[in-house]
């Protein structure tokens, strides 16, 4: 690409330079701008190299101004996406807080409810509770130690 270049710039250049070499004398008028100009081939472009050094700057401030501006919006983007992944790490440290503490929450009711159930006192019917009822007034003989039959 630079050697394309140096090659169309060099052609250019001895373009212009054959130009003026050949019209050396010669006089030629220029409309322009509603006026009438009188100059010779060399001025002419020398005023053509002006104009074509101000488009070039032009081009020029419009790329580097299109650049700066895609730059600007890489590094919005890249903030803002940043800025996300932090929320993210904080919802999901909130969202794994409340699990925990919900988690230990039901843990508690359950060593609450378990709690409750030793301590609840045992309903004892029908033929269990006779059974203590005449232990309690010694109408039930308590056996002698050794004297159950277990398993029988």
């Amino acid at each position: 690409m630079i050697i394309i270049g140096l090659v169309l710039l060099g052609l250019a250049i001895a373009a212009g330079i054959d130009l003026v070499a050949q019209n050396r004398t010669s006089t030629l008028h220029i409309h322009a701008v509603g006026q009438t100009f009188s100059a010779t081939p060399g001025w002419l472009i020398a005023f053509g190299a002006a104009c074509a050094l101000v488009a070039a700057v032009g081009i020029m401030l419009l790329h580097d101004g299109g650049e700066r501006r895609r730059q600007a919006r890489a590094a919005t983007r890249a903030q803002r996406d940043k800025l996300v992944a932090q929320v993210q790490q904080e919802r999901d440290a909130r969202i794994d807080a409340e699990h925990a503490k919900a988690a230990a929450s039901a843990e508690a009711e359950a060593q609450a409810a378990r709690a409750d159930a030793c301590a609840a006192p045992v309903a004892v019917t029908g033929s269990a509770q006779s059974h203590i009822a005449g232990l309690r007034d010694g109408s039930v003989a308590t056996p002698q130690a050794g004297s159950l039959n277990v398993g029988s």
